[in-house]
């Protein structure tokens, strides 16, 4: 082989390396491009994006994963996560050879509007950190770790918590999609990060606080009516044992009445009588009043039962594992 020809083979050989090394850090572009030659997401889809206040960077990555609004059944066929956590949504990861890496449950409750949108924008991330280099992730995970010790919300630091109790390596990325959608005020470096992939990020994170908050709601509900029924046990109780107590000195002032008619002791029996009528009005309206309390408790009985049936109800609104039976 003359100097030539191995020349020539040696530069198309640096020239196959070049041109793989350039695919594969491109590969991201260029599955894009490919993918979103052929592709166009549904007005829903588009307007998931929109509300939760994703970028053009954002929405590609979104729209690149061919995002998918799914029911029950197909839902629970692809996202078959062992989180001890009810799933919204899912990113399978980066495949060229699947259609859908993106899924959404599609919750129609209508209490809990903007419920897709966070998970859509919370699903975006996760397939947005998969496309960080090891030393970017590197920078990400720590200024998301830093993040968390600021945090003083116990929702989601008992979330963060479960992902640490069952697999300590997803938490990083879990953060990652977590922060970037329901955390408000974020460290200025760490929001300049989140702004690759939001316009405004406000608009996912308010729509996260509003959904949360009827939940919130319902659950200070139960609470509060739940110390409504105990308060008022406890006046029932306490009314009962004076009821009791006052019963009992009634009983002894007619034993007394009798006595003194069976000996004749008129002057003594009239001088009780009055007496004996006051204590009777006493406890009739103690009687009365007791009653109230009674219809009240049960009153708060039927609106607790009521309250947790639409705790429940919410609950079961966005799990996909739970059936309803008509």
């Amino acid at each position: 082989m003359t100097r030539t020809v191995k020349w020539l083979w040696t530069t198309v050989f640096i020239a196959m390396v070049v041109s793989i090394v350039l695919v594969w850090f491109n590969r991201f572009t260029i599955f894009d491009a490919y993918v979103l030659r052929s592709y166009t997401p549904s007005p829903e889809i588009v307007q998931l994006a929109k509300d939760s206040g994703m970028n053009e960077t954002g929405a590609e990555i979104f729209y690149s994963h061919v995002p998918k609004i799914t029911e029950q059944a197909e839902f629970n066929s692809v996202c078959t996560s062992s989180e001890a956590t009810i799933v919204l949504g899912c990113y399978t990861g980066f495949d060229f050879n699947k259609d859908t890496d993106i899924y959404i449950y599609n919750v129609q409750k209508p209490e809990l509007a903007g419920i897709k949108e966070v998970t859509a924008s919370h699903e975006m991330l996760h397939a947005a950190y998969d496309r960080l280099s090891p030393k970017q992730r590197q920078q990400v995970d720590e200024m998301t770790a830093t993040m968390v010790t600021k945090i003083n919300n116990p929702r989601i630091l008992q979330l963060i918590k479960g992902y640490q109790d069952k697999d300590p390596s997803v938490v990083p990325n879990e953060m990652h999609s977590i922060l970037g959608t329901e955390v408000a005020s974020l460290d200025p470096q760490l929001e300049q990060y989140y702004r690759t992939y939001f316009s405004d990020r406000q608009k996912v994170v308010a729509l996260s606080e509003s959904y949360e908050a009827v939940f919130d709601t319902a659950k200070s509900d139960t609470q509060r009516i739940n110390g409504d029924l105990a308060l008022r046990k406890s006046e029932i109780s306490q009314q009962e044992a004076q009821i009791g107590e006052d019963e009992a000195a009634l009983l002894e002032t007619k034993r007394q009445l009798e006595a003194y008619r069976t000996q004749k002791k008129f002057a003594e029996y009239n001088a009780l009588v009055p007496s004996y009528n006051q204590q009777v009005e006493a406890y009739n309206q103690k009687i009365s009043s007791l009653k109230q309390l009674i219809a009240e408790y049960n009153k708060l009985v039927q609106e607790y039962n009521s309250t947790v049936d639409r705790q429940q109800d919410l609950v079961n609104s966005i799990d996909s594992k739970y059936q309803y039976y008509e």
